[in-house]
This record gives structure tokens, C-alpha cells and sequence, in this order.
């Protein structure tokens, strides 16, 4: 009798009788059954370090609900071609962080440079306590991750940002 059968061929049936289960069962040990033995994790080698992370306005400054841009400065430690990287972005309110779901990413260049771009969102609790008092502060961070490294994060963002401008009067 032939175990595999043609697309076009009906096949046929057998029935199973207890010999054959007991054969078959017997064949294994309960060891190999039950091995549980933990599946030893590849080692992951750092292929970049993250230096530092700076904050740059977006075209209006940094205000609420606009863009701003955060840059990312690496170095390579071992030649890849894994140089994406990406970032999500956190407020921090009376000692809370809270994640607002928004991610970006980027590629490194050579040099190891690359902008995320991030719309500043209003944190939950931070927005209905700023509704009554508007010179409340919060703190933006960016926490920045590549595969093989663990996550960066560098300096916070404290918003509202007051932004000064000097003017010169002449006559």
C-alpha cells in the first residue's frame, strides 16, 4: 500500500488497528517527550552607541499641536547596515509619564546623524489641568531604540518653551 497519493487518485482507507498505535508510541521515550530544556538565546552584539539627543524647534518654535524635530547623534561600533532606529515620545506630568503613542523613525547616516519628527501632543492629565491654569509646565522625553541597543533617552523638553525675542529699535 502507498502512503502519498496523487491529486486525481480518490486514495483509500485504512483502519488503524491497536498494534500499530502501541508500535508507534513506543517508539519515544518520555524524555523526548518532555524535554524542557530552555533554548539558548543568541548573543546580540551592540552595533551602535547613542551619544546624545537634541530637541529643534519645528518651523513655529516648539508650541502644542506642532512639529518639532528631535536629532540623534550615534556611533558605530561594529560595520552594519542595520541603521534604523526608531523613537517614540513620553510626557511627564507631576511625576507621571505618560506614553502618547507616537512613534517616528529614521535612518542613520554614515556619520551617524538622524532627525525624528514628532508633533507635540498634549499629555491626558496634563491638558485638563492647563485648561485652568495655563502656567503649568510638563516635560517631553524621546526615548530612542535600535535593534541591538538599548533604549536612549536623552534630555527632556520642558514646555510651555518661552521663547524670547530681542529687538533693536533704531532711528
Amino acid at each position: 500500500m502507498n502512503d502519498w497519493h496523487d491529486v486525481n487518485d480518490p486514495g483509500s482507507f485504512s483502519f488503524r488497528t491497536k498494534k500499530t498505535v502501541e508500535k508507534k508510541v513506543n517508539e519515544y521515550s518520555a524524555e523526548d517527550l518532555f524535554d524542557y530544556s530552555p533554548i539558548p538565546k543568541e548573543k546580540v552584539f551592540k552595533e551602535i552607541k547613542f551619544n546624545h539627543l537634541n530637541w529643534i524647534p519645528g518651523s513655529v518654535g516648539f508650541q502644542f499641536n506642532h512639529d518639532a524635530i528631535v536629532s540623534v547623534s550615534a556611533s558605530y561600533l561594529a560595520k552594519t547596515s542595520n541603521r534604523k532606529i526608531t523613537g517614540e515620545l513620553f510626557v511627564i506630568y507631576n511625576g507621571v509619564e505618560e506614553n502618547l503613542r507616537c512613534t517616528s523613525s529614521s535612518h542613520l547616516d554614515d556619520k551617524g546623524n538622524a532627525n525624528l519628527n514628532f508633533k507635540l501632543y498634549y499629555g491626558e492629565h496634563f491638558y485638563k489641568d492647563f485648561k485652568n491654569d495655563p502656567s503649568l509646565k510638563c516635560k517631553y522625553i524621546c526615548k530612542v531604540k535600535h535593534k541591538t541597543t538599548d533604549i536612549f533617552t536623552g534630555d527632556p523638553l520642558e514646555m510651555p518653551a518661552i521663547q524670547t525675542v530681542n529687538f533693536k529699535f533704531s532711528r
